[in-house]
């Protein structure tokens, strides 16, 4: 199976896994039963799981939910309640390739007013990424994808995360180029190819963006205990990028030869 394909298959089961998500996650499920549920429906794919492949990590998931944002443990002691805006980052390999994807929704339940405030600023980071991917395109640079997804964050009033980024996935779970969320006029010469696959991912705070690890010395969260969104896709570029993680796959309908490059 080639490279290309490889991805696309594994980036079909990410597609179908997040579809099903918020249903498995539901309030008083632990964390740990949903990085349980995922590794099993990764396994049953015959895929395999990546983050656990990482060094000093055993899980199939990083789980964060409100002021957490990314390497959340999975700890059994952790609970989904209602009403929580959670956030799931997960990956798997097929054939030695891999994909990577993060995926956030608000729990159904707890104060109405509130849940519809969470979903506008959900809504937001959505539309963000569907930004960024749009914006890697052929010839142009790591900048362009990161000022278009803090371009459409930045007016609402919320704030990027600078301590963490994308990158570029292939044979490896993390390659280069890295990909931040602010733009870095750095990055301009850095310069996107046909056929790249990149890990975009948009991670934002309705507060300061500013980030701390907690105790367990992986979990990140707001200093300020502000929300946290967090979306990732995982994109092969091209004149219409082919979104690999997403049912429907694209924004692309013709294929990349091959994946040329692509890291965290």
């Amino acid at each position: 199976m080639s490279g290309l394909k490889a991805m696309r298959r594994a980036g079909g089961i990410m597609a179908r896994i997040k579809a099903q998500l918020p249903e498995v996650a539901k309030a008083g499920v632990s964390f740990a039963q949903i990085d349980s549920w995922v590794r099993s429906e990764i396994e049953k794919e015959g895929a395999e799981t990546n983050f656990d492949r990482e060094k000093g990590y055993r899980h199939a998931i990083c789980v964060n939910k409100n002021a957490g944002i990314c390497h959340g443990i999975p700890h059994d002691y952790l609970k989904v309640e209602a009403g929580d805006l959670m956030k799931v980052d997960m990956g798997c390999g097929v054939d030695g390739w891999q994909v990577d994807s993060a995926m956030s929704w608000v729990v159904a339940g707890g104060d109405a007013g509130e849940r519809q405030e969470r979903e506008v600023f959900l809504n937001r980071g959505r539309l963000a990424l569907k930004k960024a991917i749009a914006a890697a395109q052929p010839e142009a640079s790591i900048y362009d994808i990161s000022l278009a997804m803090e371009k459409a964050l930045t007016k609402h009033g919320y704030s990027m995360v600078y301590q963490l980024c994308g990158h570029g996935i292939g044979r490896k779970l993390h390659e280069e180029p890295l990909i931040p969320c602010i733009a870095d006029g750095r990055d301009k010469s850095k310069i996107i190819k046909a056929g790249d696959a990149l890990a975009i991912e948009v991670m934002y705070a309705a507060g300061n963006a500013t980030l701390l690890v907690a105790e367990d010395g992986w979990t990140y969260e707001t200093k300020d205990g502000s929300l946290t969104g967090y979306f990732e896709e995982t994109v092969i570029v091209g004149a219409s990028p082919e979104v690999v993680t997403s049912f429907g796959g694209s924004c692309l309908r013709s294929s990349p030869k091959k994946i040329i490059r692509s890291r965290c």
